[in-house]
């Protein structure tokens, strides 16, 4: 499988009790403590599977969007090539690319019989106090060779002044 399914969701009106089935059938282990209030699933070290998240149905939901339901997450290098194709192949954009620092990278489509899928990036995003860092390396980085141009430009006109005394 050339774009391997790396992650999934489970999500209904209550979470709580959607985590207790898992737990009780499957063994499943699941943190829910966290401010997300996303079940994360977590393998034993040496299991196989993929990991994934319980959650409720968000308050917020796309239009359309089922009351229950299994979402898939896709994992490609740039989510935003593979939503446009997934557009011109008949699929729609349900959320757009969203960046969750130092987690995820992800956006969904719904698949032309109306599925909803995920995407996941390949590569994870910065944690939002290394992208504070990076922009400020590089705003230092822009303000620094401002300043130099000025200085540059200070320079030469100070040689065109003297220039200008000499032949005057």
């Amino acid at each position: 499988m050339t774009k391997p399914i790396v992650h999934f969701e489970i999500w209904g009106p209550n979470d709580t009790a959607l985590c207790d089935f898992y737990s009780a059938n499957f063994g499943w282990r699941i943190n829910a403590d966290n401010p997300m209030q996303y079940g994360m699933t977590e393998a034993k070290s040496g299991e196989s599977g993929i990991n994934g998240g319980i959650l409720k149905t968000p308050a917020q939901a796309p239009e359309g969007w089922p009351a229950s339901g299994v979402t898939l997450y896709i994992s490609v290098p740039s989510i935003n090539p593979a939503l446009a194709k997934i557009e011109k192949s008949g699929g729609k954009v349900i959320m757009p690319r969203t960046v969750i620092p130092g987690m995820v990278t992800f956006a969904q489509f719904s698949d032309p019989a109306g599925n909803i899928m995920g995407l996941v990036e390949d590569q994870m995003p910065a944690a939002a106090t290394e992208s504070k860092t990076a922009a400020k390396k590089t705003a230092a980085k822009k303000t620094a060779a401002k300043k130099t141009a000025a200085k540059k430009t200070a320079a030469k006109k100070t040689a065109a002044k003297k220039t200008a005394a000499k032949k005057g």
